[in-house]
């Protein structure tokens, strides 16, 4: 399946620029529960990932729900309709139909706690020059503090870091990839302020154990979808509490980081030398009616109450004032008198502001946004932010003015942060899409065409608009459980067998692709191969 485009198209399309930096880091990412398995074995503990899937199966999809085309193909989605979007999906409020023959669950998952030798082999042959995945919580920690440090879990995580080193690659630790303990989570979890210590003790351990040997750390993965899943039930636990546990959460996670890195200042930089940040989840934001000024502040409002709400306090020690506006003038209206966005105190303030030393990015895809258009049936949360987003069409994939479009969303968000923030030090930590599951070579070519755009989007930002990329993560390494997609959504550049209790590796058709990407750190030359049959001058 490839689009037929003459000579001079295809011009239009060509990046001109091939080559990254010298230092730049290129490679692949995951997460521990989206892969390990072992779930309760070897001493790790339950998390509020186990629970949710152990007792709400209705939250997960699988492949019987799965629809047609990797996009629904529908206009306005409003909060009544979905209540925000992770890894390029529309997270709607749907509970799906219990038809399925086994439950959803991370129990196996990729079995990669069993798998180290393996998967370090396969990252090897990719030849990456990092890999980006993240600790269990419950795994070095069973009680959710520091009593008891499980040795299993430590010499699990000890052997993958070590292996990696041994084969060159830079390990990228993510500390909190959203597998909370449960014990933490019966306590109210990011809804009590008391997490903060619980993860400064699970920090300074985690600091302790592997940082002689890691250098970048990552404290909180997408802290957003961590608010969201206190808000609604886009994630556990699912507590669907808009407006009060989902600000709640905002505020903890931001004090639980800037707490994190003033540990690791006073305690192990000295003598460690790593680097800490955090991954913000983004898409790019375009105004519905470009003519709009309304749909204009309304792409503005979607950009602070996603990424504004955290990295303003990061940055400038406080909340944007757009969002302490909105939450203030929603609060008038309905009569509430409960202050749901907590202030941050001058001590805090110092606490938080300054606390990076790069921002982790994860993106995916771009939308529209225009003023909500009714506050009918709608979550509070929603009330307070005023927005609501609809898709680009990216249908059908054939296609080519797509790439055009959605990857300069990727341009559009770097140069924003660069220009919001002063041009701080980032590593996309995560983009990619996943395959269709069908035909493989129409997922091979999807795929590459994918990332071929936002490759490129990235060199222009580089090289054109000087920002201050250093590295770029492809999501995901193997294919993995997407969380409430379930198996369905198949992002790896490696296929897993999960009809099979030892879960094989296989390598999709996208690998040479990869290969060539990560071992020469240039862009591959394969517009011909994506847009070309027989008419295109190849000369």
């Amino acid at each position: 399946m490839t689009v037929q485009l003459d000579g001079s198209s295809l011009e239009h399309l060509k990046c001109k620029y091939k080559q990254f930096p010298e230092e730049f880091m290129l490679g692949t990412a995951s997460s521990a529960y989206q892969i390990e398995g072992a779930w309760n074995d070897d001493g790790k503990t339950e998390s509020i990932w186990d629970r949710v899937a152990h007792t709400k199966q209705e939250l997960f999809a699988d492949d019987l729900e799965s629809d047609d085309t990797n996009f629904p193909n529908v206009n306005v989605i409003s909060e009544n309709k979905f209540s925000c979007v992770s890894k390029g999906r529309p997270m709607y409020r749907v509970k799906y139909k219990q038809r399925r023959a086994a439950p959803i669950t991370g129990d196996i998952a990729c079995n990669s706690y069993y798998k180290v030798d393996e998967d370090v082999k396969l990252l090897k042959e990719l030849k990456v020059q990092s890999y980006r995945f993240s600790l269990s919580w419950p795994r070095i920690l069973p009680r959710g503090e520091d009593s008891y440090i499980n040795p299993a879990g430590v010499q699990y995580y000890n052997r993958l870091i070590d292996k990696l080193i041994e084969n060159n690659i830079t390990p990228i630790v993510t500390i909190y990839h959203w597998d909370l303990p449960q014990c933490i989570q019966d306590l109210g979890g990011w809804c009590n302020k008391q997490i903060i210590e619980f993860f400064t003790l699970y920090v300074r351990v985690v600091f302790r154990t592997f940082g002689d040997r890691v250098k970048y750390w990552i404290t909180i993965n997408e802290p957003y979808l961590v608010s969201e899943s206190y808000g609604n039930e886009t994630g556990a636990p699912a507590l669907n509490k808009s407006g009060y546990g989902d600000y709640m959460a905002i505020h903890h996670t931001i004090l639980a980081h800037g707490t994190a890195y003033h540990l690791y200042n006073r305690e192990f930089r000295p003598f460690q030398n790593g680097q800490i940040g955090i991954s913000l989840n983004m898409e790019w934001y375009y105004p519905k009616n470009v003519n709009s000024l309304e749909d204009h502040y309304a792409a503005h409002r979607a950009r602070m109450w996603q990424f504004g709400v955290f990295a303003h306090p990061l940055f400038f020690g406080d909340y944007p004032e757009d969002v302490k506006q909105g939450v203030m003038e929603t609060n008038q209206f309905s009569g509430i008198s409960f202050k749901r966005l907590l202030d941050f105190s001058e001590n805090e303030k110092y606490l938080i502001k300054g606390t990076l030393d790069f921002l982790g990015i994860n993106h995916y895809f771009s939308v529209y946004a225009t003023k909500l258009q009714s506050t009918r049936h709608q979550s509070l949360k929603t009330r307070d932010s005023d927005f609501e987003l609809s898709l680009i069409e990216e249908i059908p994939y054939s296609n080519p003015t797509w790439l055009k479009e959605t990857p300069k969303g990727m341009r559009n968000l770097l140069c924003w942060i660069r220009d919001t923030y002063g041009n701080p030090k980032i590593i996309i930590t995560e983009n990619g899409v996943s395959d269709k599951g069908q035909n493989e070579d129409e997922d091979a070519l999807i795929k590459m065409r994918y990332h071929y755009g936002y490759l490129s989007a990235v060199l222009n930002a580089i090289y054109e608009d000087g920002c201050n990329v250093i590295g770029y993560e492809v999501w995901s390494f193997m294919d993995s459980l997407e969380w409430f997609f379930g198996y369905r959504e198949k992002f790896g550049i490696y296929r897993v067998d999960f009809n099979e209790q030892n879960r094989s590796r296989y390598p999709k058709k996208t690998l040479q692709f990869f290969k060539q990407l990560f071992q020469t750190k240039t862009l591959p030359d394969v517009l011909n191969d994506l847009y070309c049959e027989n008419n295109c001058d190849r000369g």
